[in-house]
């Protein structure tokens, strides 16, 4: 027998990964792109530690599938009856169909740390450390751009995402200082990562398809208001007037939808339409054939959390006209003519400088690739990888309670660490008919327990070093009345712990 001690592997971290926000084509805009090229590289690098249990819906999730490598799981929680089901296989990668609805899910799926790259928390339980991904405040710092169903629906699900969070991953400086700011409650940690995704296009075929130009500006970007294309179009009108014949083309890419329909309409409105392109959403190689040929990226966003093209530019030796405002100078550094994006006047200068001054164009190229050397997106993974590997449950708080104490078949509260012998009590009142209690803690079982009609009981229980989730759960909840159209099984009065020695911690109190 060898002298050295053979370790048994460790049991492999469970990471659950939300990507059920993800939709098909360029929907999602840079942040789908970012995410699949992360989770590639991330999976790489936990090889060795952890497995994936990815959360996805019907419409993505083939693509999803692609990350996935053996012993990972996907389950697809989320469905539609225009998509086409996944069917449940069980090797060498696990796919299933689960209820999105059901709380006890993750527990039951053995998620120990949960990362939420789209932002939305919606699967985040207590007990189990949530990683969630900010990528923008645009919502406070634009809200014009938004409707007003766009800006509730984000304030929701970040109000949600802030209670709940032990740590919150966001995509540079200036957004992690506007969160600071924005939310000086949160206790967790705030890092950021860049999106040092350029390199995604090195082993990309370049399409045969053509564009029948030569010499053209690229602005690549969904046509969201605040990437603010009316006032480039006003500018390359401007320069194309200035330079004539001469002037190059202006190539815009981007999910087709309303917003580019309006884009073409003033443009033909200009006249300028014979010199604005509108490809629509480009694939992969295709885009990689564009940015090979583009002469120079022009990037007027007036909004952004990153700015994915400023570095892909750099990737391939173009110069950069960039917007001055919010993060983008952190992400260009020297390697950006900036110009103030509400100015068309300017914008159109800078335009024509960039198309008349060779050693202009030259120098920023230079400075670019030099800029380059700062973004490895390896190293920025690394970040997310000791999140996510060292996450530990923060927040106290709950899931499955209504506002006036009723719950359903399940209520999970978070509990915290402590040390020493602590007694639990549940107040607790039933209803029409017979209720049957049970009560679930770290999943070890404390019995169930009968509560007879509309009667109020307190359920006391004592633990040995009390920590992670506790769980209540009510056999058969039924609808009390017909106005009322939940499912009920009882109503939480009070929950708390108290120690021998006479401290107390309120987890929930009506």
């Amino acid at each position: 027998m060898s002298g050295d001690l053979e370790l048994m592997p460790a049991t492999k971290r469970r990471i659950g990964v939300d990507l059920t926000p993800m939709h098909r084509g360029g929907v999602n805009g840079g942040v789908k792109p970012l995410i699949l090229q992360s989770l590639s590289i991330l999976a790489e690098q936990l090889k060795s530690e952890a497995v994936f249990v990815f959360f996805t819906n019907s419409a993505t999730h083939r693509e999803v599938r692609k990350l996935a490598s053996a012993g990972d799981e996907l389950v697809c929680v989320v469905t539609s009856d225009r998509e086409e089901l996944p069917c449940p296989v069980i090797a060498p990668v696990r796919e299933s169909i689960g209820d999105g609805e059901d709380l006890m899910l993750p527990i039951r799926l053995g998620i120990e740390v949960l990362y939420c790259p789209f932002g939305a928390v919606t699967f985040a339980s207590p007990g189990i450390p949530t990683v969630a991904c900010i990528v923008d405040l645009i919502h406070l710092d634009y809200p014009m751009s938004l409707t007003g169903a766009e800006i509730a629906y984000r304030e929701a699900y970040l109000k949600e995402t802030m209670e709940v969070s032990d740590s919150l991953n966001c995509i540079s400086r200036h957004v992690a200082g506007r969160v600071r700011e924005s939310f000086p409650d949160f206790e967790g940690t705030i890092f950021h990562t860049y999106n040092a995704i350029q390199n995604r296009f090195s082993h990309v075929p370049e399409s045969e398809e053509e564009l029948s130009i030569e010499n053209y500006f690229f602005f690549p970007a969904n046509f969201w208001p605040h990437k603010n294309h009316e006032v480039l179009l006003i500018a390359y009108q401007l320069y194309s007037a200035r330079l004539e014949e001469d002037a190059w083309d202006l190539v815009l890419t981007g999910e087709s939808g309303e917003r580019q329909t309006e884009m073409q309409e003033l443009a033909a409105a200009m006249m300028i339409s014979d010199r604005v392109h509108f490809p629509g959403f480009v694939a992969e190689s295709f885009l990689k054939k564009i940015w090979s040929q583009c002469s120079c990226l022009v990037f007027p966003s007036l909004h952004e959390g990153f700015g994915i093209p400023l570095l892909e530019a750099m990737h391939f030796g173009k110069p950069v006209i960039s917007s001055n405002s919010c993060c983008l100078p952190e992400v260009g550094g020297d390697a950006c003519l900036y110009v103030d994006p509400t100015k068309p006047i300017e914008l159109a200068g800078a335009m024509e400088s960039i198309h008349r001054d060779m050693s202009l164009r030259e120098r920023l190229v230079k400075n670019g690739v030099q800029r380059l050397g700062e973004f490895t997106i390896s190293c920025e993974i690394e970040k997310l990888n000791e999140a996510l590997m060292t996450a530990k449950p923060r927040a106290q708080w709950q899931k499955g309670i209504y506002g006036d104490g009723w719950i359903g078949e399940d209520a999970l509260l978070s509990i915290p660490e402590r040390s020493g012998r602590w007694r639990l009590a549940i107040n607790v009142s039933g209803r029409n008919i017979p209720t049957f209690l049970s009560v679930f803690c770290s999943g070890n079982s404390f019995g169930t327990h009968e509560i007879p009609v509309w009667d109020q009981r307190e359920i006391v229980i004592w633990m040995r070093d009390p920590a992670g989730v506790l769980n209540i759960h009510v056999a058969d909840p039924c609808r009390l009345s017909e106005k009322d159209k939940r499912l009920l099984g009882a109503r939480l009065l009070s929950v708390t712990l108290k120690s021998e020695s006479g401290e107390t911690v309120d987890l929930f109190k009506l």
